[in-house]
């Protein structure tokens, strides 16, 4: 269950733990245990909106916990010039191969007559296989593509990757018997990037941006991303069940 205080959130459960500074949603999930295991190997889902230098905190103007959800919205400012407001949501796992799915629903307006505004998503790997599952506009498999062979061999250049196509982004781990998935619904996609981390070495840092279309006053525009921790075994099925879910959910024209 969600714990909230001094705008910092835990989720503790079995068999997942975790906390978000809300006031520094760049600085993403800190995961702490899984099945009671320290995690020192994945920083998930760093959220900044463009414009936005990372370090800088957004000015945070309530946050409340609501069942399965975190909810929090922010001032808009001149540098980033939308007024974002974040749903992290707990979803229960329909599928007994997945170990925990969070859910974060990015809403953003603007009060300009007209501007350009996206957000900016970042995951950082430690040492493990990073898997990009191409799917088809149904849900089904298409390809597997295996982008780093072994997270600590460092990448020795730069790795674009334009996701036209609907995609998940399978990260597994060195010495664990978990994976990690991200996917975003279609129409919120953007690009995505992977480069070795120049603070890290070994790691790697993947970043995606989501919303990046031109946005107008009175207009809400929302996105959605999910992550979910898989056992190790059967996991590409898994996460290709449960992106099939994904599609197949309604769309949050209110949350």
């Amino acid at each position: 269950m969600w714990q909230l205080s001094d705008n910092r959130a835990r989720w503790t459960t079995i068999p997942l733990s975790f906390q978000i500074d809300v006031a520094h949603p760049a600085s993403g999930l800190q995961v702490a245990t899984i099945h009671e295991l320290s995690v020192t190997s994945l920083r998930p889902l760093q959220l900044a909106t463009l414009g936005e230098p990372r370090a800088t905190r957004p000015e945070l103007l309530e946050c409340h916990v609501r069942g399965q959800d975190l909810v929090a919205n922010y001032r808009e400012s001149a540098a980033g010039r939308v007024s974002p407001e974040v749903y992290w949501r707990m979803n229960h796992p329909a599928d007994d191969r997945c170990l925990a799915e969070l859910e974060v629903i990015l809403s953003l307006q603007t009060s300009r007559l007209d501007g350009h505004a996206e957000i900016q998503c970042r995951t950082e790997l430690g040492a493990g296989e990073l898997w990009h599952l191409a799917v088809d506009a149904h849900g089904e498999p298409a390809a597997a593509q295996q982008l780093s062979r072994h997270a600590a061999q460092r990448l020795s250049r730069h790795v674009a990757l334009t996701l036209a196509e609907p995609g998940i982004l399978l990260f597994r781990p060195d010495t664990l018997a978990w994976s990690y998935a991200e996917m975003v619904f279609p129409q919120d996609a953007g690009p995505v990037s992977l480069a070795p981390s120049s603070a890290d070495p070994g790691w790697s840092v993947l970043d995606r941006r989501m919303l990046a279309e031109p946005m107008e006053k009175g207009v809400i525009r929302r996105g959605r991303l999910r992550a979910i921790w898989t056992a190790r075994q059967s996991d590409q099925a898994a996460v290709l069940a449960a992106y099939g879910r994904f599609l197949a959910s309604p769309p949050p024209l209110t949350v």
